[in-house]
């Protein structure tokens, strides 16, 4: 795959417009806070994805697809009210974004390190 593939980029494309129209919402129902934690949260994970495209151009694209998932699904939960107590949209939009990164970083470091491992036992 190329840095230039046109299906990471568009899947990034659609996950920023969810995200966007996520912070909107929260936004147009005066949920300042939650403005605040949609964005702070999910950018972090979007700047990573891109970064790990490099590496991992499939698994990047398998992220983005998730995210826009429950990023889609947590939209819904506030758009039909079914999210009785609140929490619906905390978690699906930033839990899981902070788990999801968490876990990708921890990935890539661990990866890194049996490279790196791997290397000095070769020598």
């Amino acid at each position: 795959m190329k840095l230039t593939d046109k299906r990471f980029w568009i899947a990034w494309a659609i996950a920023e417009l969810l995200l966007l129209a996520s912070c909107i919402d929260a936004a147009v129902r005066c949920q300042s806070f939650g403005m605040t934690c949609i964005f702070a949260v999910t950018q972090p994970i979007m700047i990573a994805l891109v970064l790990f495209k490099i590496c991992y151009p499939n698994a990047a694209l398998v992220n983005l697809i998730i995210i826009s998932l429950y990023t889609t699904y947590s939209i819904y939960l506030r758009l039909t009210h079914e999210d009785n107590d609140g929490w619906g949209w905390f978690a699906f939009t930033v839990v899981l974004p902070i788990a999801q990164l968490i876990l990708l970083l921890l990935y890539w470091g661990l990866e890194k390190l049996a490279r790196i491992a791997q290397r000095r036992n070769q020598s």
